[in-house]
């Protein structure tokens, strides 16, 4: 939990929180890029320390999530020959997948400054590019806890480029994220709704509902989808070519 507390209170973090206000008047700016004057990802790459940090605090919320998720959808994994893992940061997730699936050639895909700050795996390979231009091509694609980040039409852009890197058959997008319900009494339903909050302070994205993944996924061209809970915040939502 230390890398997530950190970065979650760490100065240049907390300030878009004091300008909620101004980003709920914008329609077109975040709160983020208000108080630091640019979005996060500017911000995260021009300033290594607190990119540093940012990629910390997701590789502990992966080894936070990664056991459960292996347990409750072991069989999301087997069969598959290659993955990539588009946004994957240090490369912890991918890591942890080829020491659970030795079989799966496995890519890190990121930034070009994330890529070069990351783990080295002799059984992983390494790429740098923009998804939003495309993606390396695998029997799989994953996009862990990437989607919340971006709006619905940025999010079926990404998409698209996934289903692009899959083969048409036997392809498949893993997405690790959060499906919100309204009318649930989950104990992690009050989280949920507070990350939809940061999404929206932070990155100009939001967590979405089961009609809302299933609309983004139609818009991407895919012809069928199955969302899974786990024993988590998030869900997995497997999307076919």
């Amino acid at each position: 939990m230390v890398p997530i507390i950190l970065a979650l209170t760490h100065k240049n973090f907390m300030v878009p929180w004091h300008f909620m206000k101004e980003g709920l008047k914008s329609e077109s700016t975040t709160a983020f890029e208000i108080g630091m004057g640019m979005p996060i990802w500017k911000f995260l790459e021009g300033h290594p320390v607190q990119s540093k940090l940012f990629n910390e605090e997701m590789a502990a919320e992966t080894r936070l999530l990664t056991k459960t998720l292996f347990e409750d959808c072991k069989d999301t994994f087997q069969g598959l020959d290659s993955l990539v893992d588009v946004g994957g940061g240090n490369g912890t997730t991918i890591m942890a997948i080829y020491e659970a699936f030795p079989h799966i050639k496995c890519t890190l895909y990121d930034l070009p400054h994330v890529i070069a700050n990351s783990r080295d795996h002799p059984s992983v390979e390494k790429v740098s590019g923009d998804m939003f231009k495309s993606v390396p091509t695998a029997q799989a694609i994953l996009l862990k806890l990437i989607l919340h980040d971006w709006t619905d039409e940025e999010c079926v852009n990404i998409l698209k480029r996934c289903k692009e890197a899959i083969p048409k058959e036997t392809g498949k997008v893993i997405i690790v994220d959060v499906v919100l319900d309204e009318e649930t009494t989950h104990e992690l339903a009050k989280t949920r709704l507070v990350l939809d909050i940061d999404m929206m302070v932070s990155t100009g994205g939001r967590e979405r509902t089961l009609d809302d993944w299933e609309n983004l996924l139609k818009r991407a061209g895919f012809r069928s989808h199955k969302i899974r809970p786990i024993r988590a915040i998030q869900s997995v939502i497997e999307a076919f070519s």
